[in-house]
């Protein structure tokens, strides 16, 4: 993976779909986008797992977004990347 400036170039991303490593590393040393590289990496997932069913007022029920999940889901994350250590 070649790094230009601070932005990251993922054409060689491997087959599992793996962020690289040294992207995770620059994350927990609060690269900035570092960090918005994985957030963007995760967002697909994320998104799919803050969807639920609502009870309208009007006693309707319909599927759509839990923003606050969302947002617990993404605080969670960057935690996690924070959290991260590499054992040895």
């Amino acid at each position: 993976m070649k790094k230009r400036g601070k932005r990251y170039n993922f054409k060689n991303i491997n087959e599992k779909g793996l962020l690289p490593f040294e992207v995770i590393m620059s994350a927990k040393d609060n690269d900035h986008e570092a960090i918005m590289t994985i957030i963007n990496h995760y967002e697909s997932y994320i998104d799919m797992n803050a969807k639920r069913w609502f009870v309208e007022p009007d006693g309707s029920i319909s599927y759509g977004y839990d923003r606050q999940m969302r947002d617990e889901l993404m605080i969670k994350l960057i935690e996690a990347i924070f959290a991260f250590s590499v054992l040895k």
